[in-house]
């Protein structure tokens, strides 16, 4: 059943690394890897190509982006763990080639515009009561950098690492490969600097939501462990300012109007000593349309995933897996976003030492 237990965090992990293909929301800033028994260090790569084409001719408004992720986790002693996590928490890659939105305000960037990636290196501590409780907490450093075009001219920007902190707490019956694990995140305020039309230094700040993760797992059969997660992030009321230096008129490039709540459900299967199997099912809710912005093209998403894991040797397993998106509709002014998808694709490696 342990090695169950590993799949179900595995693929977890890779789901929701995938899921929110749509939106700006990424990793879904999991530390599943502070749970896992012993050392481990893990490194995984996947691979986001969305479809995502509008009315009045607009096309080709989402682009392919690469999430990478790496941690190393240190079992301290019998009740003390630490890790350490590097991931990818937000990004958009949004391009307008044609139609509504692609007219271009200056530059060499079309109208409807948006490369924007983050970084962030997690520090989490767990201690364990006994074999049920336990308690982690930790600090998150994050940046954020990229370029924005809108009707408002383009934008150039880039912060520094910025702090917040995480905690939560476990339940866990080992017999029968349960686990129940809250995590709060706070928010994280990043200060920008830049460019605005490549001639004007600018200054503003992004304020990145505080969030609760739920993720839960347990066997449901021999050799079969049921496992999910649910993730609340309030988005509502967040944007993205900035001010010329020295004064002028502020610009809001981007509005979020609402919270998300993502959820996920799979059931993970050992088919022998060395490989399992899982199949994993994803949901957004829409929010608000018609949208605010022309940089957000999807609203909400459903999903379904599967994926393998194979245990190479004793110290080294490779985890994959493959997932289907369908977007969420949304509207744009005079643009409707209806129909789209996305191809998700992932592996990862873990070696226990």
């Amino acid at each position: 059943m342990m090695k169950t237990l590993a799949l179900g965090v595995s693929l977890l992990a890779l789901a929701t690394s995938t899921a929110s293909a749509g939106g700006i929301d990424r990793s879904g800033q999991w530390i599943t890897p502070i749970f896992d028994k012993g050392n481990v260090v893990q490194f995984s790569i996947g691979s986001v190509d969305p479809d995502v084409t509008g009315s009045l001719g607009t096309t080709d408004s989402a682009t392919r982006y690469n999430p990478v992720s790496f941690s190393i986790k240190q079992a301290i002693t019998d009740k003390v763990d630490v890790a350490v996590i590097v991931d990818q928490p937000f990004g958009a890659n949004i391009e307008y080639t044609a139609g509504a939105f692609a007219a271009t305000p200056i530059g060499p960037y079309p109208g409807g515009f948006a490369d924007v990636t983050s970084k962030a290196m997690t520090f989490v501590g767990r201690y364990k009561y006994n074999d049920n409780f336990s308690v982690h907490a930790g600090a998150r450093a994050q940046s954020l950098t990229g370029t924005i075009a809108s009707a408002d001219g383009i934008l150039n920007a880039s912060s520094d690492y910025a702090w917040g902190a995480l905690v939560g707490a476990a339940y866990e019956r080992p017999d029968i490969a349960m686990r129940v694990a809250l995590t709060y995140n706070s928010a994280i305020k990043n200060k920008l600097s830049g460019m605005h039309n490549f001639a004007t230094p600018v200054s503003g700040s992004h304020k990145s939501p505080e969030s609760l993760n739920l993720e839960f797992q347990t066997g449901i059969a021999t050799d079969t462990l049921l496992f999910g997660s649910v993730r609340h992030a309030k988005w509502g009321g967040r944007s993205l300012e900035t001010t010329p230096v020295g004064g002028g008129t502020t610009i809001n490039w981007v509005n979020f109007r609402d919270d998300s709540t993502s959820y996920t459900l799979g059931v993970g299967r050992k088919i022998n000593d060395k490989l399992s199997l899982a199949v994993t099912l994803g949901y957004e809710g829409a929010g608000t349309r018609p949208g605010n912005t022309p940089l957000a093209p999807t609203n909400g998403y459903k999903s379904i995933g599967l994926g393998a894991s194979y245990n190479v040797t004793d110290s080294l397993k490779v985890s994959g897996g493959l997932q289907y998106v369908k977007l969420g509709d949304q509207s744009v002014g005079p643009v409707s976003f209806t129909d789209n998808e996305a191809i998700g694709f992932g592996i990862k490696l873990a070696y226990s030492f």
